[in-house]
């Protein structure tokens, strides 16, 4: 069974057409034993809310965890994750971006792995290239840790992501994971991650108020990993 955990701030005209798209993707998969769709409403000050619950209201393999508040993307991972009830789970954005079919090509196939990495295959854009290798610079200075080749979206085994203790509220969280499964040595595999256009809307990522909370959580997450060292 596959858990898909779709987080959302303020996409009420995207998480509509998202989630129905992948419940019928999911529904013509008969390689895997069911899923469930778990929307995390983070907050959300439109209508995302009122629209994931109408879902829920028509499919029963559709969840929404409200947050009052929100918490950040990390904080809507980790509530999405602590909800699944599949094997394996896998998160894709509410904005469109990236489809299912990049979850389930990273699982067929490597049904031994515990965790399935994947890297970002995109048409080249100068602005973007030249945020993403600034980012990955960033990371390299301050965690100490290399992302290439693991900076599209993963599936993980279920129990053990909810095994983790995890800090971040921040897209950090992945890297969280990504740090906890490689000092475990579970089983990993590695794939590729297509992207699609952003359905509407402006990305919530790339601004300077997440970058800059992002970038703290760095900093934080860096002063954790010393602590962790000398205990």
């Amino acid at each position: 069974m596959l858990s898909v955990v779709i987080p959302a701030f303020n996409e009420e005209a995207n998480v509509g057409p998202v989630v129905e798209r992948t419940g019928r993707v999911l529904d013509g998969e008969t390689w895997i034993e069911g899923y469930e769709i778990i929307v995390v409403d983070d907050g959300s000050t439109d209508r995302t809310g009122e629209v994931a619950d109408a879902l829920a209201a028509r499919h029963d393999n559709v969840h929404v965890v409200h947050h009052r508040k929100n918490g950040g993307f990390g904080a809507a991972i980790r509530s999405g994750y602590a909800a699944a009830a599949g094997t394996y789970s896998s998160a894709i954005p509410a904005d469109g971006e990236v489809e299912i079919e990049q979850a389930l090509n990273l699982l067929r196939g490597n049904l031994d792995a515990d965790l399935i990495v994947s890297r970002r295959d995109r048409p080249p854009v100068l602005q973007r290239e030249m945020l993403t290798a600034g980012w990955h610079g960033l990371m390299r200075l301050i965690v100490g840790i290399d992302l290439r080749g693991m900076d599209g979206i993963y599936v993980i085994r279920t129990d053990l992501v909810r095994d983790f203790t995890l800090r971040s509220n921040t897209g950090l969280v992945n890297l969280e994971i990504l740090m906890q499964c490689a000092r475990r040595g579970v089983r990993t595999r590695s794939g590729i991650m297509r992207t699609s256009p952003r359905l509407s809307g402006d990305s919530k990522v790339t601004n300077l108020r997440t970058i800059s909370k992002t970038t703290w959580e760095m900093v934080k997450l860096r002063m954790a990993l010393r602590k962790d060292a000398r205990t």
